[in-house]
C-alpha cells in the first residue's frame, strides 16, 4: 500500500506542475546533484564508518554469524522487537508534528522493515525550546539525549525536532563508547506529511536513520572499489555500487559501470522517499547480525538459547582479545558473547 501511495503521489506532482519537473537525465540530472549539495549539505549526518568500524563488521559477518547463535542471526522467519521511545520535541508555540504524522510514521518504518523487524513504540511529548531547534552535535543534543534517552542498547530512542539536518543516527558499535548518545535523530519536517525539501517527506528519512543504527552504510561508501560484502562499498554483495549519492529519482543511472544500476530504489542512498523500494535480503542478514551482536538484551538471548547466562555472568568475564579486531574483543558466558573494548 506504502508503495502504490508514494507513486500515486509522484505521478500527480509531475502531471499538476509539467513546467517545473525535473528529467533526471544527462545534464538536468547532475544539476540537481550539484544544487542539492551546495543547499543542503546535510541530508544525513551519520558519521563516515572508520577502518574500525569495517574490521568490526566483517568480523561480526564471518565470525559472529557462526557462533552458538547462528540459528537466531540468520533465522530468516524471526521477527526482532524493538522497543522505541519516539521524544517528539515542540517549542512553546506548540511547533511540531501532529499525532497523525507520528502515527505514519511509525506504519511506514513498521512496513519498510517487516517482516525481519517491528518496532513497538512510545511516544513521548516534551516541550523544550532549546531543543526543538536541534543543533547537530551540539550542546543541546547532549542536553537533550542525557535527559532523556530511555533503556539500553537494545531500546531504539528516537528524537524528533527542528533539526539542522535531515537526520543522523549512531552505529550500533558506537554504544558501548558512548551510549548517552546513542539513538536517531530526524527533522520534523521529514515525517509523512512534512515539508521537507527534495521529496524527503514521506518519512523515509528515518527507515534510512534506523538503517544506520542497525548497522548499514551508504549505498555510496567507498564509491566503485567493487562491489561484494567485503569490498569498499556498502559491504552487502547484493547492493551494487555506486560512485557517488543519488537525489531525485534517476532510472538507469549507473556511475560505475560493470557493477550494476546504482541502487536509487535503496533506502541507504539519497534519493527520494517516493522512489524507495526497500531492503535487500544482505541488508536485513546484516541488520539481524549486528542487533544481536551489539544491541540484543543478553539476559532475552540466554533465555532464548536456554543457557543459564546472564548479564551479570557476562560483565564478570574478562575482554578478550581478537586477533585481527583493534582495540576491540569478546565477552562470553554460556555460550552467549558480546563485544567489549580494550
Amino acid at each position: 500500500m506504502k508503495l502504490f501511495f508514494a507513486y500515486t503521489l509522484l505521478t500527480a506532482s509531475m502531471m499538476s506542475r509539467p513546467n517545473e519537473a525535473h528529467v533526471l537525465r544527462g545534464h538536468e540530472h547532475r544539476h540537481l546533484e550539484e544544487e542539492t549539495a551546495l543547499h543542503h549539505p546535510m541530508i544525513c549526518g551519520t558519521r563516515d564508518p572508520t577502518e574500525q568500524d569495517i574490521q568490526q563488521m566483517v568480523y561480526v559477518m564471518e565470525t559472529f554469524e557462526n557462533s552458538t547463535r547462528r540459528h537466531l542471526a540468520l533465522n530468516d522467519d524471526e521477527t526482532i522487537v524493538i522497543n522505541t521511545v519516539f521524544h517528539v520535541i515542540k517549542n512553546s508555540n506548540g511547533d511540531g508534528p501532529t499525532p497523525e504524522m507520528i502515527q505514519r510514521q511509525i506504519d511506514v518504518i513498521n512496513y519498510d522493515f517487516a517482516p525481519h523487524f517491528q518496532f513497538n513504540v512510545t511516544v513521548q511529548e516534551v516541550v523544550n525550546d532549546s531543543w526543538f531547534r536541534l543543533r547537530f552535535n551540539r550542546a543541546n543534543e547532549f542536553e537533550m539525549k542525557m535527559n532523556l534517552r530511555q533503556g539500553g542498547a537494545e531500546t531504539l530512542n528516537v528524537y524528533i525536532a527542528r533539526a539542522n539536518g535531515l537526520g543522523w543516527a549512531t552505529f550500533p558499535s558506537d554504544y558501548q563508547s558512548f551510549p548517552e548518545m546513542d539513538g536517531v535523530v530526524v527533522q520534523d519536517l521529514t515525517l509523512p506529511g512534512g515539508s521537507a525539501p527534495l521529496g524527503f517527506d514521506m518519512g523515509g528519512t528515518l527507515t534510512h536513520e534506523i538503517g544506520h543504527a542497525l548497522g548499514l552504510y551508504h549505498t555510496f561508501h567507498g564509491g566503485c572499489n567493487g562491489g561484494g560484502i567485503y569490498a569498499n562499498n556498502d559491504k552487502v554483495s547484493d547492493v551494487a555500487a555506486e560512485e557517488s549519492p543519488a537525489f531525485g529519482c534517476p532510472i538507469g543511472r549507473d556511475t560505475c559501470p560493470g557493477q550494476g544500476s546504482d541502487p536509487i530504489h535503496n533506502p541507504m542512498d539519497y534519493t527520494a522517499d517516493s522512489c524507495k523500494v526497500g531492503f535487500t535480503p544482505g541488508q536485513f542478514k546484516r541488520m539481524r547480525n549486528h542487533w544481536h551482536a551489539f544491541r540484543a538484551g543478553n539476559t532475552a538471548d540466554s533465555k532464548s538459547l536456554g543457557y543459564p547466562c546472564t548479564e551479570q555472568g557476562l560483565e564478570s568475564k574478562s575482554c578478550q582479545a581478537v586477533e585481527g579486531l583493534v582495540g576491540f574483543g569478546l565477552k562470553c558466558c554460556g555460550g552467549v558473547c558480546k563485544f567489549c573494548a580494550l
